[in-house]
């Protein structure tokens, strides 16, 4: 750990080296442009430096000081009170150093610029240097959110699987008593049961694992763990399942339905004693799903579970919320008979520019 930050103190004293000289050779050849001398002699370089590193410390002082405490807290008075001293004691400086300065070091130069000329100078400095800060800080912050972003879109998925295996234990449970009252039963259809079971989990296992299934698949789903429930009941269930519309080419995310027939039968068709029914319609228009189930409410059931819907209701809510985010619509009915209602949009269309993942 300790290598890597001696490291990138390595790599940003060599940005800053790599900037400073820089600066050096532009101004050489402004200079050597300005004055129509086109050959670069050592001692034009040393000018060169000293004109340029007597802006150093005022550069940084901006940089890391009047910055960071004054614009970007907005305290923008200061700042510009700040950025007037700055200035001007860089202009003062610079012209101080060859004026009094250079000499002291075995050289005599004397500036070639008036003092307006030299105000020009250190502002420039103090802004481009100013630009590559919040240019950086930009780059920073971009980097930032995009792991940010990487970040909530794992834990998304990592929500939805774990939401997705909740169902398959909670549907098996329901589904192994429904067998097991027909094998009490000795029901000669527990065998189809069985193998209907089968059908179910094989579609769990393997087809639910993708982000995306097809809509017929689903609808094919709910029309096998129907089927599977309506052997346990005699000619008194109500049953109708009803769909319209043409279901190819639309895609869902997989096992959303199952919790909403699982509760119909759970707290409607099972509590009741008569008149149980369970009425569920799918329909296509244009780009939108429209899933409507209702049952009747039975008298074993306690209002806060038909409010919540149990599990089942709950984990449906979170898993529509995290796959279509605020582009899907839920409704819960809850009055003389228990309700839900569906609205979803073909997570096919506009793939490139929307991504509900």
């Amino acid at each position: 750990m300790k290598r890597i930050k001696v490291y990138r103190s390595c790599f940003r004293l060599l940005q800053h080296l790599l900037f400073w000289s820089g600066c050096i050779y532009l101004f050489q050849l402004i200079f050597e442009s300005g004055t129509g001398n086109a050959s670069f002699s050592l001692i034009d370089y040393i000018y060169s430096a000293f004109f340029n590193l007597s802006f150093l410390p005022y550069v940084y002082l901006h940089m890391y000081g009047v910055v960071p405490v004054f614009l970007q807290k907005q305290r923008y008075v200061r700042y510009a009170l700040s950025l007037v001293g700055l200035v001007l004691l860089g202009t003062l400086s610079n012209w101080a150093l060859f004026e009094f300065g250079t000499d002291f070091f075995g050289f005599y130069f004397i500036s070639y610029f008036e003092w307006f000329e030299l105000l020009g100078f250190v502002v420039l400095y103090l802004a481009v240097s100013t630009l590559l800060k919040f240019s950086k800080s930009w780059f920073y912050l971009q980097r930032l959110q995009r792991e940010m972003a990487q970040q909530e879109q794992m834990h998304a998925e990592s929500m939805l699987f774990a939401l997705r295996s909740q169902v398959n234990p909670h549907f098996l449970f329901n589904a192994l008593n429904s067998i097991y009252s027909l094998v009490l039963m000795k029901d000669e259809n527990a065998s189809e049961a069985i193998l209907k079971l089968s059908e179910v989990l094989r579609y769990s296992l393997y087809e639910a694992k993708r982000e995306t299934v097809k809509l017929t698949e689903e609808i094919q789903l709910v029309r096998t763990y129907v089927g599977l429930q309506q052997m346990r009941f005699d000619d008194s269930l109500e049953l109708t399942f009803e769909t319209k519309g043409d279901f190819e080419n639309f895609r869902v995310a997989p096992l959303l339905f199952l919790p909403l027939v699982e509760n119909a039968f759970k707290h409607g068709a099972k509590a009741a004693t008569k008149n149980a029914f369970v009425h569920i319609r799918a329909e296509r228009k244009g780009d939108f799903l429209y899933f409507e189930i209702e049952n009747n409410k039975g008298k074993t059931d306690e209002p806060e579970q038909m409010k919540s819907g149990g599990v089942g209701l709950e984990n449906l809510g979170q898993r529509l919320q995290l796959t279509y985010k605020n582009s899907h619509e839920m409704q819960i009915l809850d009055d003389e008979v228990f309700a839900v209602r569906l609205k979803l949009p073909n997570l096919t269309v506009n793939e490139d520019a929307v991504s509900y993942y």
